[in-house]
């Protein structure tokens, strides 16, 4: 058997290796293109047909960079750890699920329902974006644009597998489903090592957790990082197993390496060889999957766009307070303020079980500190269920093993109704005018005119028009980021249209900023105005 594990193990290292030299082979070959030629190809590629002499050169200098490291990880995957150690097959600590499993079954249930039925809910707006400007487009977009932070890239994939069987909502956010819902047991396993009856109510509370539902049901890749977090922390698996699951992860969403640094630092305490070797084949896989992106888009695209630039210590000391209270009050939405607090004392009393948190939060600090970044506060959403364990220790002291199961029922029946409630809410979306997209573009699709839509609308009611077959051709998008000049030049280009504006704050702004003449009101809905315009 070492023999056979010695083969597999070697038969898969050259198999990497040699699709990492080809790799590095064709992006060597694209450096070497003539200038012109490359210019040409590049050119035809590009959605506007147009491409700078200085894209061209920093493309040429990305795919010869690239191909070097690509080089270099395969040099790495040929290398054997120290003391004869295999990484195949990829073992990972025996875990033991005790019985009974049966409050874990129902828990565990509880918890997809909940998420069930948000799945019809409509769209938040950053998910409407993500669905419009990427999951919409080829792979060969995608994979190799990074052209705003919404592109989630291995939720980006899984979601265009999903819709590939249909256009439904809830096909696109089943990715995210899945892995919300595998966040539950995931999480009883990190608790169980110690005590299992910390393990249900770990479970339970996780089921319930406002922020752990509300993900679940929007096509966006926050809990499959959750979930490459959380079997981290259940499995410790080896340096192969849990390299990849940290790629996998920060190929979701970069912010996955403040997670990868808390998991990190934490296993160095403990083991400081499976830490090192995690970190390395972490860094490896990352850097291979991000590939495309650094060669087409620049690396400039994932650590300088608008969303994670470094900010004065003035404005850190003063907005990472605010942007902390706001993730604990969303944390603790479902569990009520009292709630929060008695599960706050419940994981301080038990030192041992929360120090995976409290090594997060010292290193997670520094790593703020000095960035100098304030991310929101939904980035924190990987902390939750270890803060969760950590409480569900303390809980558990005071019951039996009889009782802890069914309280573990319990808590997620109160807090995942809680939040299914609360999240329900209109004021749980950006704008109140997203409940009607649907009746909105049912309203304007029969129609011939031409259709403005002015943000925050855009990405909302785009997603929508796409589902009702209107096409692309007839609908002009107003957005955060659009010029008003080029609008203006598009709308005077219909002979009439109509325009489609949100009585938000933001859409008036947008609205006012076109300043479109006759404009006459056509049709009222619950915080939105439809327009004739005729310019």
């Amino acid at each position: 058997m070492p023999f056979i594990a010695a083969n597999r193990e070697t038969g898969l290292r050259v198999t990497l290796a040699a699709m990492l030299v080809f790799g590095a082979a064709v992006l060597f070959t694209a450096a070497l293109v003539p200038r012109p030629r490359l210019h040409a190809l590049l050119a035809a590629r590009a959605p506007d047909g147009q491409v700078s002499a200085e894209y061209v050169d920093a493309f040429r200098s990305r795919s010869l960079a690239c191909a070097i490291g690509l080089g270099a990880v395969a040099m790495l995957a040929m290398v054997r750890p120290g003391g004869g150690q295999t990484i195949l097959p990829l073992r990972t600590d025996t875990i033991v699920c005790p019985p009974p499993v049966v409050p874990l079954i129902i828990v565990t249930l509880i918890g997809a329902a909940a998420r069930a039925l948000l799945l019809t809910r409509p769209l938040h707006y950053d998910e409407a974006f993500t669905l419009t400007e990427y999951v919409s487009r080829s792979p060969l977009f995608f994979l190799t644009r990074y052209t705003h932070p919404n592109n989630h890239v291995l939720h980006t994939l899984l979601a265009w597998l999903t819709t590939r069987a249909g256009d439904a909502l809830w096909l696109a956010r089943l990715p995210a489903f899945l892995a919300g819902v595998a966040i539950v047991p995931a999480t009883y396993l990190i608790a169980a090592r110690e005590d299992h009856r910390a393990g249900w109510i770990a479970a339970g509370l996780s089921a319930g957790a406002t922020p752990l539902v509300e993900y679940a049901a929007q096509a966006r890749g926050y809990t499959i990082v959750v979930l490459c977090v959380v079997l981290l922390y259940a499995l410790r698996p080896r340096p192969l197993a849990g390299g990849l699951l940290i790629a996998a992860g920060a190929w979701t969403i970069p912010v996955m390496a403040y997670a990868a640094a808390a998991y990190l630092a934490w296993r160095f305490l403990d083991d400081r060889g499976n830490a090192v070797r995690t970190g390395i084949v972490a860094a490896a896989a990352t850097f291979v999957l991000y590939v495309p992106i650094v060669v087409v888009s620049g690396v400039d695209s994932i650590f300088a766009n608008g969303n994670v630039l470094p900010v004065p210590y003035a404005v850190l000391f003063s907005e990472l307070p605010r942007s902390l209270a706001v993730m604990w009050r969303e944390w603790n939405l479902s569990f009520t303020w009292l709630g929060g607090i008695a599960l706050a004392l419940a994981a301080l009393s038990q030192r041992r079980f929360a120090l995976p948190l409290l090594v997060a939060v010292g290193v997670i600090g520094a790593m703020l500190l000095l960035t100098r970044r304030v991310p929101f506060p939904r980035v924190w959403i990987f902390l939750l269920p270890l803060f969760l364990v950590a409480a569900a220790h303390g809980l558990a002291r005071v019951m039996s093993v009889r009782v802890a199961g069914w309280v573990a029922v319990a808590v997620a029946a109160v807090t995942a109704a809680n939040a299914v409630r609360l999240t329900g809410r209109d004021s749980f979306f950006e704008d109140r005018a997203f409940a009607h997209v649907r009746a909105i573009a049912a309203f304007v699709a029969p129609a011939e005119d031409a259709l403005l839509v002015v943000g925050p609308l855009d990405a909302p009611l785009a997603y929508e028009l796409r589902s009702a077959r209107v096409p692309a051709s007839r609908v002009i998008i107003h957005r955060f980021d659009s010029d008003p000049h080029a609008t203006r030049a598009a709308v005077a280009a219909t002979p009439r249209l109509r325009a489609i504006v949100s009585d938000a704050p933001e859409g008036q702004r947008q609205w006012q900023a076109l300043a479109l003449p006759h404009a006459r009101a056509l049709r009222r809905f619950d915080g939105v105005t439809v327009y004739e315009v005729r310019p």
